[in-house]
C-alpha cells in the first residue's frame, strides 16, 4: 500500500507538472498575441487594410485556439490513460495482495494445527517424564538418608581431625613466634649498625663537601682577580691608546696651521724658515 501510495503521489505531481507547462505554454502564446496586437501600427492605413489585418489577426487567433484545445484535448486523453494504467495496476496489486493475504492465512492455519499437535506430544512426554521423576525422586531421597548418616559419621571424624590439627598448629605457632623474636632481635642489632655506619658515613661525605666548597669558593676568587687584572690592563691599554690618539690629532693640527702660514707670508712678503 506504501508502494502505491507513492506510486500515486508521483503520478500526481507529473500531472500537476504537465498542467503548469500548459498554462506556461498558453500564457506564452497569450503574451504572443498581445505583442502581436500591441505593435506600432502603420501611420495612416485605410479602411481596407484595418479589415485585412483584423481578419489575418483572427485567423491567427483561431489557429492558435486551435492548436490549444487540441493540446489540451491530447493532454487529457494521456492523463485519461494514465489514470486507467494506474487504476489497473492497483487492481492488480490488490489482487496480488489479497492472494498473498489468503496464502498466508493458510499457512498460519497449518502452523497453529502442527504447533497444537507438537504441545500435545509436549504434555504426552512432560507426564511421562513426571511419572519417571517420581520414581527417582523416591529412590534419591532412600539415597539422601544413607548419605545424610555417611556425613554424620565424617562430620565426628572431621571434629576430631580438626582438634588434632588446632593443637598441631598451636605447637607451630609458639615456634614460629620464637623464631620471629629471634629475627626480630637481629635486626635491630643490624639497624644499629647500619645506622652508626650511615652516621659516619654522612659525617665523612660533609666534611669532603666542605672541603669542596671552600676549594670552589677560592677557585672563584683566583678567577675573579685574574678577571680583575685583564680588564685593569685592558683599560689602561686604552687609555693609552687613547692619549696616543689624541696627540697625534693635536700634532697633525698643528702641522695643518704651520702648512697655512707660508701661503700667508708669501702674500704679504718674504717667508722666513722658523
Amino acid at each position: 500500500m506504501q508502494h502505491l501510495s507513492n506510486r500515486l503521489q508521483g503520478l500526481q505531481e507529473e500531472l500537476q507538472a504537465e498542467k503548469a507547462t500548459a498554462v506556461d505554454d498558453a500564457n506564452i502564446k497569450r503574451m504572443r498575441i498581445e505583442h502581436r496586437y500591441s505593435k506600432p501600427r502603420l501611420p495612416m492605413p485605410t479602411d481596407d487594410d484595418r479589415v485585412t489585418m483584423l481578419a489575418e489577426q483572427v485567423a491567427v487567433t483561431r489557429k492558435e485556439l486551435s492548436e490549444l484545445i487540441a493540446a489540451r484535448e491530447d493532454f487529457e486523453e494521456q492523463s485519461t490513460k494514465v489514470i486507467k494504467a494506474v487504476e489497473n495496476h492497483i487492481n492488480l496489486d490488490l489482487t496480488v495482495e489479497k492472494r498473498a493475504r489468503k496464502d498466508l492465512e493458510a499457512k498460519m492455519l497449518k502452523y497453529a494445527d502442527e504447533l497444537v499437535v507438537a504441545l500435545r506430544d509436549d504434555l504426552e512426554a512432560e507426564k511421562k517424564m513426571r511419572m519417571e521423576a517420581q520414581t527417582v525422586y523416591h529412590q534419591t531421597l532412600e539415597d539422601i538418608m544413607e548419605i545424610s548418616k555417611n556425613i554424620d559419621l565424617e562430620a565426628g571424624a572431621r571434629k576430631q581431625q580438626e582438634i588434632n590439627i588446632d593443637k598441631h598448629l598451636c605447637d607451630e605457632l609458639a615456634l614460629l613466634r620464637d623464631l620471629c623474636d629471634q629475627v626480630s632481635e637481629k635486626r635491630n642489632a643490624l639497624e644499629f649498625a647500619f645506622k652508626d655506619k650511615l652516621d659516619a658515613e654522612f659525617l665523612a661525605l660533609s666534611l669532603e663537601l666542605e672541603k669542596e666548597r671552600r676549594l670552589r669558593a677560592k677557585m672563584e676568587a683566583d678567577h675573579q682577580a685574574e678577571v680583575d687584572a685583564e680588564i685593569e690592563l685592558i683599560s689602561n691599554l686604552v687609555n693609552n691608546n687613547t692619549t696616543k690618539a689624541e696627540d697625534e690629532d693635536l700634532a697633525g693640527g698643528a702641522d695643518r696651521a704651520g702648512g697655512r702660514q707660508p701661503q700667508a707670508v708669501a702674500a704679504g712678503g718674504a717667508w722666513q724658515p722658523g
